[in-house]
């Protein structure tokens, strides 16, 4: 995981002045006019301007409201009071517009039970010998990801052992189900009614991908294996930024 250091932000304001020059072409400003500028609609063409910054630079307050918003979701879901104010956060990637933090002691086990609590969960008994790409043992740790109910597409159609060699950064089973649990806490709904993420940061013994769905049986969350050069036409990877 890397902070979000000078380069990146820099690399970033790049990009973002590169789209103001654009925006100011399309609307006949210079940066001149930016200071005297009287025309009668300029306050909207300013306000384009500004949006653009608000947009791509995101602020150190919404990061901190993310923040507030996993720690408010463990201590009332998990009965965790926990401080998350010195996890490092990654850089965030274009799409990726939420932040989720794990936190250690929290089992695969013990979400499905938190979750039997509220809804239906269809999944195996056993969750041991798993290898995760990532696990908060002794630490939190931090990821951005999409809040969108379905899974990015671009991965259609492709088996997990594909995804993994591609080098998209996909999902553990215990980030997928966090993340799917806040979806529900904060919306009441579930991801994916019509599709299926394959978590690709997670195997099992035999080398199997965890599959999360909403379950025609369970109408809920549904948790399967798949093999690794299995490859499904409604089955997708949530790419994450880590």
């Amino acid at each position: 995981m890397k902070r979000i250091n000078f380069f990146s932000r820099f690399f970033a304001a790049l990009a973002v002045f590169f789209k103001i020059y654009q925006i100011m072409k399309e609307n006949n400003l210079t940066f001149q006019m930016l200071k005297h500028v009287k025309e009668e609609d300029a306050e909207e063409k300013v306000k384009k301007i500004v949006a653009i910054f608000q947009e791509e630079l995101i602020p150190l307050s919404a990061i901190n409201e993310e923040i507030r918003r996993c720690e408010d979701f463990y201590r009332r879901r998990f009965n965790r009071p926990v401080n998350l104010s010195g996890v490092e956060i990654p850089e965030q990637k274009i799409g990726m517009d939420r932040l989720y933090i794990m936190i250690p002691g929290i089992s695969i086990e013990k979400i499905i039970l938190t979750e039997k609590e509220h809804f239906i969960v269809d999944a195996p008994n056993v969750f041991s010998g798993l290898c995760n790409d990532r696990d908060a043992f002794r630490k939190p740790y931090a990821f951005w990801g999409s809040d969108s109910p379905e899974a990015d597409s671009l991965d259609k159609n492709k088996s997990g052992r594909a995804i993994k060699e591609s080098g998209a950064v996909g999902q553990t089973l215990k980030e997928r189900l966090i993340q799917g649990f806040m979806h529900w806490d904060e919306t009441g709904e579930f991801f994916h009614k019509r599709n299926t993420t394959i978590c690709t940061g997670t195997q099992n013994m035999a080398d199997e991908f965890p599959i999360v769905d909403f379950g025609s049986k369970a109408r809920g969350v549904c948790i399967d294996w798949v093999k690794p050069g299995i490859a499904k036409p409604n089955m997708f990877v949530r790419e994450i930024a880590c």
